[in-house]
């Protein structure tokens, strides 16, 4: 009984010392940098942009191929069903997704 309370209270005493880090800590300076990588807009970038960088449907200037690129995404039918059924599949991802994180029940 007695080796079992000086255990514990070793244990103890062992727990409580380990959380103090000390009267003299004090945090350390990071050298943080002004602007991350990325998030100032690259001006060569922008002024070197090749043909393969432009939008397929910009390629082409004519005003009247242009409407009916326009017309033909409009009205293409199966495109709009493959665009409708990529919504469900992102929808039922949600659905299974939500299923992995814990639920509160209650009842009267």
């Amino acid at each position: 009984m007695k080796k079992t309370l000086i255990a514990i209270s070793l244990a103890g005493a062992l727990v409580l010392s380990s959380c103090t880090v000390g009267p003299k800590y004090q945090r350390p300076t990071a050298e943080v940098p002004q602007a991350f990588r990325g998030a100032v807009p690259d001006v060569a970038a922008e002024q070197n942009k090749s043909l393969a960088d432009l939008p397929w449907w910009e390629l082409f200037r004519d005003p009247a191929l242009q409407d009916l690129i326009h017309q033909a995404l409009k009205q293409n039918y199966d495109l709009q069903i493959a665009a409708e059924k990529v919504i469900q599949a992102r929808a039922q991802l949600g659905i299974t997704r939500a299923a992995q994180y814990p639920s509160v029940t209650l009842g009267a």
